[in-house]
Order: C-alpha cells, then sequence, then structure tokens
C-alpha cells in the first residue's frame, strides 16, 4: 500500500499507510490550533480588545471599525472546506460518527472531529494532500489572527502615464475586489486581473505541484495535486509529456507536465458537482 519513495509531504517512512505517522500527528494538531482559533472567531468578528474597542484610533493606516470583514472572508471558506473533508470521510469510512459535522455545526466542532481521523486519513490514498491542505487553512487562521492578510500577485499595473506604462506591481488580500495601485492610484478589478492572469498562462505546462500552487497563489483557485490526478484518471485531463525531476533522496522520476489552462477549465466544470468532486478526489492518489 505504501509509497516506496517514502511520505509525499515530509519523505518519511509510511509503513503501510500513504502517508507518515508524524504527518498524521501534525495534521491533529493542526486542526486542534484551528478549533482553539475559532473559538475566538465572534471576539474577533466584533474586534474585542482592538483599538475601537477603547475609543482610540492607533497609528495603524487602516481605519478601525467596530465589524472585522475578514472573519467570514477567511473563516466560511474554512468551514466549508472541513465540512468536505468530514462528508468525505463519512462516506469512506461506514463506522465514522458524523455527528457534529454539517454546515450548521461550528467550525471549531467540526476540526477537533476530523482530528479524530488523521491516522485513518494516513491509510487512504488522498490523505497526503488532504493533510497539506489543512495546514493551509490553519495558516489562513493564523494570518487572520496574528499577521497581516495574505497577499497574492496579480500582475504588474501597465497603466498609461506620462512616462509610458506603469510597472508596479499589484498584490491584494483574498477576498478584495478591487485594488489601487500605489504610484499612479489607478483602480484596477481583481477578478477581471485574475482572469488576465489565467489567459496569459492557460498554455503553459507544469507539474501536478506547480500547477496548485500557480492556482493557490496567483488565480484565487483551489486544485490539489490529487484532484489534478484524480482528473486524468476520470479521463478528464492528458498530461503533455513529462520532465525529469529529482527526489528529496537523490532519486530521479519522470513528472507529468499538464496545460494549465486545461486543468482550470476542468476544475471549473466540476466544483458545482459534490459527489463528482468526492469521487475523483477518492482517486486521486498514484495506484499501490
Amino acid at each position: 500500500m505504501s509509497d516506496a519513495q517514502g511520505c509525499p509531504n515530509c519523505s518519511r517512512p509510511t509503513g503501510d499507510g500513504f502517508a507518515c505517522a508524524t504527518c498524521a500527528d501534525s495534521a491533529g494538531k493542526n486542526l486542534h490550533s484551528i478549533a482553539d482559533l475559532a473559538d475566538g472567531l465572534d471576539d474577533k468578528r466584533a474586534r474585542v480588545g482592538s483599538n475601537w474597542s477603547i475609543g482610540n484610533v492607533g497609528k495603524s493606516v487602516e481605519v478601525p471599525m467596530p465589524y472585522d470583514p475578514r472573519v467570514t472572508i477567511v473563516a466560511a471558506p474554512v468551514k466549508v472546506a472541513l465540512v468536505r473533508l468530514a462528508r468525505t470521510v463519512c462516506d469512506d469510512n461506514p463506522a465514522a460518527n458524523p455527528q457534529g459535522v454539517g454546515l450548521d455545526s461550528s467550525l471549531s466542532s467540526i476540526a477537533r472531529w476530523l482530528a479524530n481521523y488523521c491516522h485513518w486519513l494516513r491509510m487512504q490514498t488522498y490523505g497526503p494532500d488532504e493533510f497539506l491542505a489543512i495546514h493551509g487553512q490553519l495558516e489562513k487562521m493564523f494570518d487572520l489572527f496574528d499577521r497581516p492578510p495574505a497577499k497574492f500577485y496579480i500582475g504588474r499595473c501597465n497603466a498609461k502615464t506620462m512616462l509610458g506604462a506603469c510597472s508596479e506591481s499589484l498584490y491584494v488580500t483574498a477576498g478584495a475586489r478591487v485594488t489601487h495601485c500605489k504610484v499612479c492610484s489607478t483602480e484596477h478589478d481583481v477578478s477581471a486581473r485574475q482572469e488576465e492572469l489565467r489567459e496569459a498562462v492557460s498554455q503553459y505546462l507544469g507539474t501536478a505541484k506547480e500547477v496548485s500552487a500557480l492556482c493557490r497563489h496567483m488565480l484565487g483557485d483551489l486544485v490539489t495535486t490529487a484532484m489534478i490526478r484524480g482528473y486524468v484518471r476520470y479521463g478528464k485531463l492528458v498530461s503533455h509529456g513529462a520532465r525529469v525531476e529529482t527526489t528529496r533522496d537523490g532519486q530521479q522520476r519522470e513528472s507529468a507536465l499538464y496545460r494549465i489552462g486545461e486543468v482550470l477549465d476542468v476544475a471549473h466544470g466540476v466544483k458545482d458537482d459534490g459527489k463528482e468532486v468526492r469521487a475523483i478526489r477518492r482517486a486521486g492518489q498514484p495506484a499501490a
């Protein structure tokens, strides 16, 4: 059952699973951390403890408000992602108790429920990708509480100025609809810019890992490597050659290349069909 090359996330031995026990333990801790942070969402949403709550305006350039809109922007997708994983666990594990894993349940209760199944998940073909996704959800929560919101690159401004095209790079936070260039103040529609990026890179070839990273960090789409492999097995996506890469242990292997535009077309075509998405994810890891 296990991958002879070791855990795909850390290269440790996987034993009889598809991910190692250490990664399963880490995923469980990450889920408990998500739950702990989720317990503070109401205070965060109301900005309890912020400079607004004591009636003072701090030095931050952000104008204080009695409501933090980032909470919903960040927390809602995290909850949807964990509910989707919980439903997959229930579908594939008859022994799982589905109580407390619906959209009407709290984010913290869903995360704590899932933590009980991390060692079961490491035995599933899609376990390694789910562990990476859980870590990504925790990073989003940390960004909300501890750091400024994550920034995403959406290309250069390119607005016409007296000195020619503006070359300033544009970065936006998740959920932003418009942004303004810091140099020339030109307003840009974020969705339109991301669509331009999709068109610009649509013909590029990349490995499943490269395409997944590009989709997350530039295009605002969540396409995991497991999903890409699932698309291939379902006959929805074909590779275009391969690239020889060196693994962490010095071995060489071929990694299939996929056209970015084709991956996005398939992802957008199936994302509204929950049953199809879950079936694709279950088919999304290499055979034992």
